[in-house]
């Protein structure tokens, strides 16, 4: 599941984000998460061919992987996150309940710790926080966002 935000009338900085993401986790002193870089890129229509190329934290933990990507586009600045890699269910169902509460721990880490790196960055260049985006609903799900636009 994919979760996104878009910041209109911001110049972000993908890396100073990344690096407090970094931060974010890190400072919860969880052992085991591991941090890389994967590029992302915008696929051309054709074999091999590539447009747009993005670097994007890679976050692992005991065999899953999410990626945050942040990207400027003009004046809006995108923040994505999303699972890559997850375990097989029979993989998972075989690891048993510590397993899955560790589990559980690490998406709502990897998730606070996004929303709170965003809200540094953004406080950090002193860019108020648009009204109409509380912190609690920034980042939308595909049901949440489903939602809004059938209430809209």
């Amino acid at each position: 599941m994919a979760t996104h935000a878009l910041i209109d009338n911001f110049t972000g900085d993908p890396d100073e984000l990344y690096t407090l993401i970094a931060e974010e986790i890190n400072k919860r002193e969880l052992p085991g998460y591991t941090f890389s870089w994967y590029e992302e890129f915008e696929a051309m229509g054709w074999i091999g061919a590539k447009g747009i190329k993005a670097r994007a934290l890679k976050i692992s933990y005991r065999g899953q992987d999410d990626l945050v990507l942040a990207l400027q586009t003009g004046r809006i600045f995108n923040v994505t996150f999303r699972r890559l890699h997850d375990l097989d269910p029979a993989e998972r169902q075989h690891k048993g309940p510590i397993f899955d509460l560790y589990n559980d721990v690490y998406d709502e880490v990897v998730r606070r710790s996004v929303k709170t790196a965003l809200r540094r960055h953004l406080e950090a260049r002193q860019a108020p926080i648009p009204k109409e985006l509380d912190f609690a609903g920034i980042f939308l799900t595909p049901e949440k966002a489903e939602k809004t636009a059938t209430a809209a």
